[in-house]
C-alpha cells in the first residue's frame, strides 16, 4: 500500500487539477488526486452537478490560443469549440497522459489542516465518498486545484422581485425563458452569450449595464481574432492602441446602442468576445439598460429613473473564490481572495499551493499549465533540499534554475492580480510555420537564379563607370544611403525583432531581408517619386558590389547577437564565404557583364536596356505571384504570422532611409532617392539564399515572399504620392 505521506494531494481535476497532475507526473513525484464528479472535466463537464456551463456555451479563446501545447486540439475540433468538444477534449487528456489511475473520483474533500508546526507539515485530507464514508490521510503537500468558477456571486439589490431571480450559475438552456419577460443584469462574456440565447425564446429581453465593455468579434480577416500577428507579441501599450483602433473599424461605438463608454483602455479588463450581441441590439431584439436602482414586486427600477416589469431576473455577475474545505488564514485571505505569492504559493508553507487564480487576455489552460509547472517544480526543489531564506527567494530561485521568471500584471478591482509566466527557452524551437515547405523544385531556384542575375544585367546596362565617378562628386549623399542601408537598417530590424518578439525563423527571415542589397525596381520608383535617378542608379549599383561582402557579414553578426534566432543560425551552420561565393555569382558575375557591355557595346547596351530590366521585373513580379499561387493554402494559413512584422519593417526601412537623409541636410530630390533606396529590399535575392542555405525554412520563405509584394505595393504608394509634389532642390532639367 502507497504511503500517502510521501504523496501530494490534488484538489479537483478539471482543467487547472489536470495540469498540475501532468506535471506532478512528469517530474516523477508521488501525487493523489481526489474529484468530487466520476470523471474529469471540471466545469467542462456539464454532467458535473457543479459544472456551471450552460448547453449553447462555447469558448470565447479560439482553440489554438487555449489548449495545451502538449496536447493540441484535433483540426476537426471548432475553432471556437462548444461544451462538449471540450468536456471530450479532457477525457481524452486523461486518457492520453494516464491521469485517472492517479485519482479518486467520487471523493468530495471536506477538510484540509496542517499538522504540527513548520514550513513544510504533514496535512491531512479528509473526504466524502459517494456512498457517505468519510475516510482521510496524511500528504506531503496539497495542490489546490477545485476551480475559480463554481460559486455564484449574487449581487443583494435593494427591494424585493416576485418574479424568477437566479444567477447564470443555474442557466443550463434558452428553454428557461419561454415567453417570459427577462433582463439580464451584466454585459460580461457569460451575459452577452446568454441575452444572445433568450432572444430565441423570450418575450422581451434587456440588457443592464453600469460600466462599458469593449466588444471584440470572434472573426477578424476570416481568422480567429485572437490569432491575428501569430507568435508577434506587441508590447502591452501597444497592442492597447492598435486594437482599439482595428475593433472601431470592426464595430464602430457601441455607445449608438445605449451601452455606456469604457472608463478604461483596452485589456484593463476582459472584453466581451460577441458581436452578436451588438447585432441584436441594432435589430431592437435587446434592449440596453442602465444599473438597477432597486427592486418592487414585478418592477425593477433603474438608475435613470425608468422602470420595467419582469417575470425573470437572470443574473451574470461572475463568481467567487471558494475553498470551504481550508481555514480562511491558512491561505491568508484578504478581502475578496488569499493573499499568495504569484497567487500561486503560500508565503507561511512551503507545500501548499493554489492553482487558477490568474486571469489574463490570451492566457490560455497553458498559462495554467506554466503554472502547474512552476509549482512541480518548487515542490521538486522542497523535496531535494533547495532552501532560501524567504518564500520569494525560493521562488524566483527556482524560476532562473529553470530559465524562467514571473511577470507581474495589474491588481484587478476587487480581484485577484494578474500574473502571466514568461519563458525564455534556451534554444530555437522549430514551430509548425518551419515545417512547412513551400512548392519551390530545384528548377524554380535555377529559374530565380536567372531572372536576379538578368535584373542585375539590366541594372549595369543603364550603369556606365561615369556613374561611379559622379558618386565621387557626391560622397556625402552616397554615404548617407550606404551607412543607412549596412548599418543602421539591420540595426533598426534587429531593434524591432526584439521588440515584436516574433518565431525565431521569422526573426531570422527579417534580418535577413534588412540585410539584402536594394532591388533594380528603387531605380523605377525614384524615377516614378521624381527623385535623383543618377544617385538612385548609382547606390543601386554601389551597394549590390558592397553586398557581396558586406550582406553575409551583416547578416552574420546580427543573427548570432539575436537572443532566439541564433541558435537556429548556429544549428544552420551559415557559411560567410560560401554565401559570399553564392552571391558574387549572382550579383556580381551578371553586373559586372552588363558593365563591360555597357563600356564596350554602348549601342547594343542601349537596345537591351529597356527590354532587359522591364522583362527581369515582370519575370520577378511573375515569379513571386507564381510562387504565391502555388503555395495559396500556406500563404493564407500563415501570412497573419509575417505580414504585421513585414509592414512595420518596410514602414521602418523607408522612415529610415528618409531619416538619416534629412539628419544629413540632404535636399527632397535627394532624400527621396535615398528613402527608396533604403526601403526596397530584394526580397528575391533572400529567397535564393533562404532556399540554398536554410532548406526553405518556412518561418523565413514566408517572410520574403510576403515582403516581394508588399514592398512593391508600399513603394509605388510612396511613389506615387511623392509624385504629386515638386521636389525641392531638383537641376531645371528634371522638371523639364
Amino acid at each position: 500500500m502507497t504511503d500517502t505521506r510521501t504523496q501530494i494531494a490534488v484538489i479537483g481535476a478539471g482543467p487547472c487539477g489536470l495540469a498540475a497532475a501532468r506535471n506532478l507526473q512528469k517530474l516523477g513525484l508521488a501525487f493523489q488526486g481526489f474529484e468530487a464528479h466520476t470523471d474529469v472535466g471540471g466545469l467542462w463537464n456539464i454532467d458535473n452537478p457543479r459544472s456551471t456551463v450552460y448547453r449553447s456555451a462555447h469558448l470565447i479563446s479560439s482553440k489554438r490560443t487555449t489548449e495545451f501545447a502538449e496536447f493540441p486540439m484535433a483540426d476537426a475540433v471548432a475553432d471556437y469549440p462548444s461544451q462538449r468538444e471540450l468536456r471530450q477534449y479532457f477525457l481524452d487528456y486523461a486518457s492520453h497522459f494516464g491521469l485517472r489511475a492517479h485519482f479518486r473520483f467520487g471523493a468530495r474533500v471536506d477538510r484540509i489542516a496542517p499538522l504540527g508546526d513548520g514550513a513544510s507539515p504533514l496535512w491531512r485530507v479528509e473526504w466524502v465518498d459517494a456512498d457517505g464514508t468519510r475516510d482521510g490521510a496524511e500528504f506531503a503537500g496539497v495542490v489546490i486545484a477545485n476551480g475559480t468558477l463554481a460559486e455564484p456571486n449574487l449581487p443583494r439589490f435593494e427591494g424585493r422581485f416576485d418574479g424568477e431571480l437566479l444567477h447564470t450559475a443555474a442557466y443550463k438552456d434558452a428553454s428557461q425563458f419561454r415567453g417570459k419577460r427577462v433582463l439580464v443584469v451584466g454585459a460580461g462574456n457569460s451575459g452577452c452569450d446568454i441575452a444572445v440565447d433568450a432572444v430565441h425564446q423570450a418575450e422581451r429581453v434587456d440588457l443592464s449595464v453600469r460600466r462599458g465593455y469593449y466588444f471584440v468579434p470572434k472573426y477578424m480577416f476570416g481568422k480567429p481574432a485572437d490569432t491575428l500577428g501569430g507568435r508577434i507579441r506587441l508590447p502591452s501599450w501597444l497592442k492597447q492602441r492598435v486594437d482599439a483602433v482595428v475593433l472601431r473599424w470592426f464595430t464602430g461605438d457601441p455607445a449608438r446602442f445605449g451601452l455606456p463608454r469604457p472608463d478604461y483602455r483596452m485589456y484593463e479588463s476582459h472584453p466581451v468576445v460577441n458581436s452578436l450581441v451588438l447585432h441584436h441590439l441594432g435589430h431592437g431584439d435587446i434592449r440596453a439598460r442602465p444599473d438597477i436602482a432597486r427592486l418592487d414586486g414585478p418592477t425593477v427600477h433603474f438608475k435613470d429613473g425608468s422602470a420595467q416589469d419582469y417575470d425573470l431576473v437572470l443574473c451574470a455577475t461572475g463568481y467567487r473564490l471558494h475553498y470551504p474545505f481550508i481555514a480562511r488564514e491558512l491561505l491568508d485571505w484578504q478581502g475578496m481572495a488569499p493573499r499568495l505569492y504569484l497567487n500561486i504559493l503560500s508565503k507561511r508553507f512551503d507545500n501548499l499551493a493554489v492553482l487558477g487564480m490568474i486571469e489574463a487576455s490570451g492566457i490560455g489552460w497553458q498559462g495554467r499549465y506554466e503554472q502547474a509547472e512552476l509549482v512541480a517544480r518548487f515542490f521538486k526543489a522542497a523535496a531535494e533540499g533547495s532552501r532560501h531564506p524567504l518564500p520569494e527567494a525560493r521562488a524566483h530561485g527556482l524560476l532562473r534554475q529553470q530559465g524562467r521568471l514571473p511577470r507581474r500584471g495589474a491588481q484587478g478591482r476587487g480581484g485577484p492580480r494578474l500574473i502571466r509566466l514568461a519563458r525564455a527557452p534556451p534554444t530555437a524551437p522549430m514551430l509548425p510555420v518551419d515545417e512547412i515547405r513551400l512548392n519551390f523544385s530545384p528548377a524554380s531556384l535555377v529559374a530565380l537564379n536567372g531572372v536576379l542575375g538578368l535584373l542585375m544585367f539590366g541594372i549595369a546596362l543603364d550603369t556606365r563607370l561615369a556613374d561611379f565617378r559622379r558618386v565621387l562628386r557626391m560622397p556625402g549623399a552616397m554615404a548617407v544611403g550606404i551607412a543607412a542601408q549596412f548599418i543602421v537598417l539591420p540595426a533598426v530590424s534587429f531593434a524591432l525583432t526584439l521588440l515584436l518578439r516574433p518565431a525565431p525563423s521569422i526573426a531570422l527571415g527579417m534580418l535577413l531581408v534588412a540585410c539584402c542589397p536594394p532591388g533594380n525596381i528603387s531605380n523605377i520608383l525614384t524615377h516614378r517619386a521624381r527623385g535623383n535617378v543618377a544617385l538612385s542608379v548609382s547606390m543601386t549599383a554601389i551597394s549590390n558590389a558592397l553586398a557581396i561582402v558586406l550582406m553575409p557579414i551583416n547578416f552574420a553578426f546580427w543573427g548570432s547577437l539575436h537572443p532566439t534566432a541564433a541558435p537556429l543560425l548556429r544549428r544552420i551552420a551559415l557559411d560567410p564565404l560560401e554565401m559570399t561565393g553564392h552571391i558574387v555569382v549572382i550579383i556580381g558575375l551578371p553586373f559586372v557583364l552588363g558593365i563591360l557591355c555597357a563600356e564596350r557595346l554602348p549601342r547594343l547596351a542601349a537596345r537591351l536596356v529597356k527590354p532587359a530590366r522591364r522583362f527581369g521585373l515582370v519575370c520577378l513580379v511573375g515569379f513571386i505571384v507564381g510562387a504565391i499561387a502555388g503555395n495559396w493554402r500556406f500563404f493564407l494559413d500563415y501570412v497573419g504570422l509575417v505580414l504585421l512584422a513585414v509592414v512595420l519593417q518596410d514602414a521602418l526601412a523607408f522612415a529610415t532611409g528618409w531619416a538619416c537623409a534629412r539628419a544629413t541636410g540632404l535636399a527632397d530630390y535627394d532624400r527621396r532617392a535615398v528613402a527608396i533606396e533604403v526601403g526596397i529590399r530584394n526580397a528575391g535575392l533572400g529567397l535564393v539564399l533562404i532556399f540554398g542555405f536554410f532548406g526553405g525554412l518556412g518561418g523565413m520563405a514566408v517572410v520574403a515572399g510576403v515582403w516581394g509584394f508588399w514592398d512593391i505595393i508600399a513603394g509605388l504608394v510612396l511613389a506615387g504620392w511623392w509624385a504629386r509634389r515638386e521636389p525641392v532642390g531638383a537641376p531645371a532639367r528634371s522638371t523639364a
